[in-house]
């Protein structure tokens, strides 16, 4: 994140048609420092190329509601982004998601929406892997969100825990089958 300004001098600030300058509000949630601290590496990188970032922390419930309201009161969000193991991307890329809350970037797009009907009704794996590669390659290119960061799980475990096997589902998926060694 915070590498622009080793590739670009700061060029004062940017201007719109008409000769308004470049803002963007940034909500963030106010809940973690971490994200007012990422906020600031946002300001701070793009002030190098002209626009001007103001990041306003605010309470969780107030971003969200913000942001799902169908007036979609933001110009930027930092948000972080799970899912469940089967990856379900309708109710945030598809057109016929627009009025519904999880569609905050109101992103609307014929070849993305024929992707997702046809991942989302492809029995196997398989036969849906080129309509995802296609798919990934659309909401690269297009950009309705940025995707900025990874955060990696990290887990230890005592030897005396046993039967612990993590996998890509998460940490926790066979949490039952957990005993402790004596």
């Amino acid at each position: 994140l915070h590498l622009v300004g080793q590739w670009f001098p700061k060029i004062g600030v940017l201007e719109l048609p008409g000769g308004r300058e470049f803002r963007i509000e940034l909500k963030v949630p106010s809940n973690n420092r971490q994200n007012i601290d990422v906020g600031e590496m946002i300001r701070s990188d793009l002030a190098t190329v002209g626009v001007k970032v103001l990041v306003r922390p605010l309470d969780f419930n107030t971003v969200i509601g913000d942001i799902t309201s169908a007036q979609r009161k933001f110009d930027a969000v930092l948000m972080a982004w799970e899912n469940d193991f089967r990856l379900v991307l309708h109710d945030m890329f598809h057109s016929k998601a627009v009025d519904n809350p999880f569609q905050f970037a109101s992103y609307r797009n014929p070849v993305v929406d024929s992707l997702l009907d046809m991942v989302e009704t492809t029995p196997s794996h398989a036969a849906a892997l080129p309509a995802w590669r296609r798919l990934q390659l659309v909401l690269r290119d297009e950009e309705p969100w940025s995707f900025l960061f990874y955060f990696s799980d990290v887990y230890v475990a005592r030897e005396r825990l046993q039967g612990v096997d993590m996998d890509i589902r998460g940490a926790f998926t066979n949490l039952p089958r957990w005993w402790v060694k004596r």
